[in-house]
């Protein structure tokens, strides 16, 4: 969860439309330091993502979260999902594209757990054949969406043609 991004809109919306929402800001458990996020960014090894991983598996254990919803779980590790998996529903979403021609090292870690999320949610449509290539079966099309209360429209003398796809994530 980012204050700075579009996580944070969405997570508003799932506010709205759930009993109870417990959120984990992971800029609270990765560090602060440039170098050593750009290790953790890089590489995530799971000394520097431990802090991170028990906290999920600390908040699982203790409720019972019918949902849990991870957005670009890159510093999510293989064994924190499966302590966590048979108690939890996991949905995943992917705003960027991990197999894309820039081969981040920061997606090693995540695509190790892409078969392990219940649901993976992807804006991209040429991504929904990659995650089934590596064994994942319940991949989504998940298209970015407008949100009248966070984006808004300004009075322009052109006339553009646009369409607003809405959806609603029960």
């Amino acid at each position: 969860l980012s204050t700075e991004n579009n996580s944070l809109f969405r997570m508003r919306t799932i506010q709205d439309i759930c009993n109870k929402v417990k959120t984990i800001n992971i800029f609270e458990y990765v560090s602060k330091n440039k170098f050593i996020y750009w290790i953790n960014y890089r590489f995530q090894p799971f000394l520097l993502i431990k802090k991170l991983n028990e906290k999920i598996k600390k908040e699982i254990n203790k409720n019972n979260y019918h949902i849990t919803w991870i957005e670009k779980g890159i510093f999510i590790h293989p064994k924190t999902l499966k302590k966590i998996k048979n108690k939890t529903i996991l949905i995943h979403f992917n705003p960027d594209n991990c197999f894309g021609p820039r081969e981040d090292g920061c997606w090693k870690t995540f695509i190790k757990c892409i078969n392990l999320y219940d649901y993976n949610l992807l804006p991209r449509r040429i991504n929904l054949g990659e995650y089934r290539r590596i064994g994942s079966k319940k991949n989504y099309l998940f298209p970015f969406t407008y949100d009248k209360k966070q984006q808004f429209f300004e009075k322009l003398n052109k006339k553009f043609p646009f369409t607003i796809n809405n959806y609603v994530f029960v």
